[in-house]
């Protein structure tokens, strides 16, 4: 995935298997991040359906 944001700005990724879910996993988070985008990949996807969802701040 292409995130675009702001520079500087803290940015924690979260994936789910269900919309309606409360409990999402954190997979990736970003301290102060260097550019405004960067590339993030799930190294443990699967072929079953996943949701992501990007939140600012960790």
């Amino acid at each position: 995935m292409l995130l675009h944001g702001v520079a500087g700005q803290s940015y924690t990724l979260q994936m789910s298997t269900s919309l309606s879910s409360t409990n999402w996993t954190k997979l990736f988070i970003t301290n102060n991040a260097a550019t405004n985008s960067f590339y993030v990949t799930n190294p443990n996807a699967t072929n079953s359906a996943r949701f992501y969802r990007f939140l600012i701040g960790p």
